[in-house]
């Protein structure tokens, strides 16, 4: 006891050193903290989408699944074309009949998936449906064939958890056109005073996807047209550059065609829910931060404004897009119409 007393001073001494109280520190807090930093950064992770400010709050956690209903059936997830099975999946099921075939085996062809399909709402005149094979494949999407696709059911699987077919619907390939060509005309899509290459990006990937014949621009300031989406439309639709409104209007190299409509889109113009696309047209924007010059409005041979409900002025990109799938729209409307299979409008 009397040698513990004597050296008490002495471990004091050595505590409050910095050198040493330093290093005790980073040799056994430091370690224990980090390990609890650690436990929690995990348990934030294995949340379900909880993000910053949402712990403990009625957004974390899994959400409540809907509880299928325990019936005699085979589960039927599809998707259509592009879409994925984790994200854009649709569920529906295929009832069973009471009594299996030779032996207590069961088997489902495919005119039941295609008649449950239908049922749900699927335009199979459209879309070809394939189902997903994997034992001989070893993972592959087979055209189903009515009745000559055959889907054999496990029973012991059955007794675990239900049966599951997935589908792909595939967009069918239009049959070639006999006679004369319906005349669908030619667009294109262009800014005036472009400013920023992200626009130019956006309108060029709306112009590939809707069907403009190409795209461009009259003074633009951006230093660049590399391309900003993943569809790689500027290897699809061509861009033309003019430096001044009377080179693109002279009809020169990718300006405006012989015999197209030049159509301003611009604020006080007839509304677009009324007008008319002519066949051949040549669309006009302005710029992100000037708009269209009254003299360009002038020049052209008609004028639309766009709708709005809080806020007239759109992003350009945005502008363009919503007048290339107006038009789109108006021409599915008058060949559905008329009786016209098919069309240009991907639904």
């Amino acid at each position: 006891l009397f040698n513990l007393r004597c050296l008490g001073p002495s471990i004091s001494w050595l505590f409050f050193r910095p050198e040493i109280s330093q290093g005790l520190l980073h040799a056994f807090v430091a370690p224990t903290f980090r390990y609890k930093c650690r436990q929690v950064r995990t348990i934030n992770r294995a949340s379900w989408r909880v993000h910053e400010g949402q712990q403990g709050s009625d957004l974390a956690g899994e959400p409540l699944s809907p509880v299928l209903h325990e019936t005699k059936s085979v589960l039927l997830r599809y998707i259509y074309e592009g879409g994925k099975l984790s994200r854009d999946a649709r569920l529906t099921e295929i009832q069973l009949p009471d009594k299996g075939g030779e032996g207590g085996a069961m088997f489902l062809d495919g005119s039941a998936v295609c008649s449950a399909l239908e049922a749900d709402g699927v335009d199979l005149a459209a879309f070809e449906p394939t189902a997903y094979e994997s034992r001989e494949s070893g993972g592959a999407w087979l055209p189903l064939q009515g009745e000559g696709t055959l889907f054999s059911l496990d029973k012991e699987r059955g007794a675990e958890r239900r049966h599951r077919i997935d589908i792909k619907l595939y967009r069918r390939e239009k049959p070639p056109v006999s006679g004369a060509l319906e005349n669908e005309g030619f667009f294109a899509m262009g800014i005036v005073g472009a400013k920023t290459t992200q626009n130019i990006g956006s309108l060029w990937r709306s112009a590939f996807q809707l069907g403009a014949s190409f795209i461009y621009t009259v003074g633009h300031r951006y230093k660049s047209t590399e391309a900003t989406d993943t569809l790689v439309a500027n290897k699809r639709v061509p861009l033309f550059e003019h430096d001044s409104w009377g080179d693109f209007v002279s009809r020169g190299a990718g300006g405006v065609p012989k015999g197209a409509v030049l159509v301003a889109v611009e604020f006080g113009g007839e509304p677009l829910e009324t007008f008319e696309h002519p066949a051949r047209a040549v669309y006009v924007l302005g710029s992100e931060d000037t708009g269209l010059p009254e003299s360009v409005v002038a020049a052209c041979h008609a004028h639309v404004t766009l709708p709005a409900v809080r806020y007239e002025s759109y992003n350009v990109a945005m502008a363009g897009s919503i007048v290339m799938y107006d038009r789109v729209a108006k021409a599915q409307r008058r060949r559905e119409e008329k009786g016209a299979p098919g069309g240009s409008l991907k639904k």
